[in-house]
């Protein structure tokens, strides 16, 4: 966890719903998380959470929070979403077999993975006081990072030319009597 906390801190994460559920319905401390779903009532957004109903919504809110750099943390849905837009993989592989485990990364996602190599960035022995399991960290790169941050742009701007409302001509109206305003109450 701590490597994950050194990377992710003071940076945006993206993650689905689930993943958002498995965290305590919380986000992440001293990061921007955006949480990918479509149901709009999923929690009350605050500066430091915000709900994307889209991977063009989220990359957008990633992109104005205006961090170092962007983390996709999961989940399996997430990843595969995601998977032709990033362009360097962080991987845990923890040594241990979880018994009945419901979330797997597609065989998308693992081909990309395989395709791109990788290398062992560090590796770490089980401790009784600090890990349970051992573990070993690596990074995959893609071959065509500048294709994907062109994806990621244009997914980008296609949805700020959505969101950000148009500039309107200035009209000139004539000053209209108020009307009442009714509103009811069941």
């Amino acid at each position: 966890m701590a490597f994950f906390r050194e990377q992710t801190v003071g940076n945006s994460v993206i993650m689905g719903r689930k993943t958002y559920n498995s965290l305590g319905s919380k986000p992440l401390p001293r990061r921007n998380n955006i949480v990918l779903s479509h149901n709009t009532v999923l929690f009350e957004g605050v500066p430091t959470c915000q709900l994307a109903r889209s991977i063009e919504e989220a990359l957008f809110l990633a992109e104005q929070n205006d961090d170092d750099e962007i983390f996709v943390i999961g989940g399996a849905q997430t990843y595969e979403q995601f998977d032709s837009l990033v362009d360097r993989y962080l991987v845990t592989v923890v040594d241990h077999e979880v018994p009945n485990a419901d979330a797997f990364l597609s065989d998308k996602v693992l081909g990309t993975l395989r395709s791109w190599g990788g290398i062992e960035l560090a590796s770490y022995q089980a401790t009784v006081e600090q890990d349970e399991f051992a573990f070993s960290i690596f990074e995959a790169v893609a071959p065509d990072v500048d294709a994907r941050h062109a994806a990621r742009q244009k997914l980008i701007e296609s949805y700020s030319t959505k969101a950000m409302p148009k500039k309107a001509s200035p009209i000139t109206r004539k000053v209209a009597k108020p009307v009442p305003q009714n509103a009811f109450a069941f």
